[in-house]
């Protein structure tokens, strides 16, 4: 995404570009400038990314997959 204007407590200038990671919750998003992350406020998001939900599956066998179909499964938000 291009800045269109220098965002306020990041070291993003305007014409500078930078990529959203996510939404990072209370107005924030996550992104990447310069090989580094910071936090931009939702108001200097001009178009918010289409996000994809990838759950991570184990099966009783040990196998271990990923899928975008993730409201067929129980607890796809658990950090483990």
């Amino acid at each position: 995404m291009k800045a269109n204007r220098e965002i306020r407590e990041t070291p993003i200038k305007m014409n500078d570009t930078f990529y959203v990671l996510h939404y990072d919750g209370e107005g924030l998003w996550k992104v990447w400038f310069q090989g580094k992350t910071t936090f931009v406020d939702e108001s200097n998001i001009t178009v918010p990314p289409k996000a994809q939900w990838w759950v991570k599956i184990k099966k009783t066998d040990g196998v271990v997959g990923w899928t975008l179909s993730g409201k067929h499964f129980l607890h796809q938000d658990a950090c483990e």
